[in-house]
């Protein structure tokens, strides 16, 4: 999978796009803006009604009746925003295919909602876990430190979080392109759709990373903008991972032909062996 070739094609999908790629990014961008704001208020007034009350028992009920209907109001902008990334996922796909997109390619995951949420919650949770089970010996070793006076509380804190973080960021390389897969076969399992994209990125995950490094400078350049960049490189660089998913999939086939080619061969040197 070579990095450079991944780009030219992006480039070239963009150029010959069938359809708006700077207006669909704009609407992506503004759906992802309005939710964020209206989380960010909605999450305001329930702290202002909570901090209404005259008495403490009423204060009480009423601030945990306002953190409730913040976890659920931010639970439910979460799952939009998933459903509206699997929408712009889908138009990556597209564009890299050359097929004709509209505006509605960004309402795709609306249509199978229930898979984009389910894939979501099944990757954190396995991301979870992996992180468990690689940040135990680290916390033998922080809390050793920590109970012999070596580091104080809020930097043994500090080491385990950012240990943690390391650890999910290594973890979802393995299930980087499960989105894209789902989009592919949204009749498949949740299970099936795990399997599949860590199959396909079985050999790429050190490539992934370093073609992720090569956007850090346009990312850092599109934040200096206030995101407004964003309308010309996003599709730029969602199509760029759509091709690195083809070549992942025609990676993954030649493999398999590979594999089934040398079963075949000790099936045969076995039925050979046997006659003699």
């Amino acid at each position: 999978m070579d990095r450079r070739q991944l780009k030219n094609e992006a480039k070239q999908s963009v150029r010959g796009a069938r359809g708006s790629t700077k207006l669909t990014t704009l609407v992506c961008l503004l759906a992802v803006g309005l939710l964020a704001l209206a989380e960010w208020g909605l999450t305001l007034l329930a702290e202002r009604s909570a901090g209404g009350s005259q008495y403490l028992s009423q204060a009480l009920s009423a601030q945990s009746r306002s953190y409730a209907l913040v976890m659920l109001v931010s639970l439910v902008f979460q799952f939009l925003l998933i459903l509206l990334f699997a929408g712009y996922f889908s138009f990556a796909l597209r564009l890299s295919r050359n097929e004709f997109f509209s505006m509605d390619v960004l309402l795709e995951g609306f249509r199978i909602w229930q898979k984009p949420v389910l894939l979501y919650l099944y990757i954190s949770v396995l991301q979870a876990l992996w992180a468990i089970v690689f940040s135990m010996p680290a916390s033998y070793v922080l809390t050793a430190l920590f109970l012999s006076d070596a580091i104080s509380e809020s930097v043994m804190l500090t080491l385990l979080m950012g240990y943690v973080s390391l650890v999910m960021f290594i973890v979802s390389y393995r299930y980087r392109m499960a989105w894209f897969v789902l989009l592919d076969g949204p009749e498949k399992s949740v299970r099936q759709i795990i399997s599949e994209a860590k199959a396909i990125n079985q050999t790429h995950r050190w490539q992934l990373f370093v073609l992720d490094l090569s956007f850090v400078p346009w990312l850092l350049l599109c934040s200096l903008t206030c995101g407004v960049l964003l309308i010309w490189k996003l599709p730029y660089l969602a199509a760029t991972y759509a091709h690195a998913y083809r070549h992942m999939l025609d990676d993954y086939a030649i493999r398999q032909r590979r594999m089934e080619e040398l079963l075949a061969e000790q099936q045969e040197r076995f039925r050979q062996n046997r006659f003699f």
